[in-house]
């Protein structure tokens, strides 16, 4: 189980450096006001996704950290940061996403949300009975 919760913990690593990776294109551009600079009405959309995103950013440290250690904390965090993975956009294999940069023109590229959206539920669903699991082995 441990290499399992290391995995999950490497996931959130990396879906930390993308985010933040996001932010570092994003802010600057809603400080000067022109975050989405082609209808300045869906700036609010932005925002939306972009309060989530702060919030997200510690949670998925604590959540890496706690899945590195092997810690009970890290899936806790973890249910604490489901909610807000799905308006964020911010999955565990979200990376998927990025199949249309590296190969643009394929078919595959259609699916990559889809394909990160299952997974996040994947996880959820492995996160649920391995904390199931560990509270009856406690018992």
């Amino acid at each position: 189980m441990d290499r399992q919760f290391k995995w999950l913990g490497i996931l959130d690593l990396i879906s930390l450096l993308l985010l933040i990776a996001q932010f570092a294109a994003a802010v600057p551009l809603l400080a000067e006001g022109r975050l989405d600079g082609s209808h300045p009405g869906m700036l609010w959309l932005n925002q939306l996704i972009l309060v989530p995103q702060l919030i997200l950013v510690p949670l998925l440290a604590l959540s890496a950290l706690g899945h590195l250690q092997g810690k009970m904390y890290g899936l806790v965090v973890y249910y604490i940061q489901f909610p807000l993975r799905f308006p964020a956009l911010v999955f565990t294999i979200g990376f998927v996403t990025f199949i249309d940069t590296w190969f643009p023109h394929t078919d595959v590229s259609r699916y990559t949300l889809a394909v990160a959206v299952f997974g996040e539920l994947l996880r959820l669903t492995y996160s649920i009975q391995t904390h199931r699991r560990i509270r009856h082995l406690n018992l």
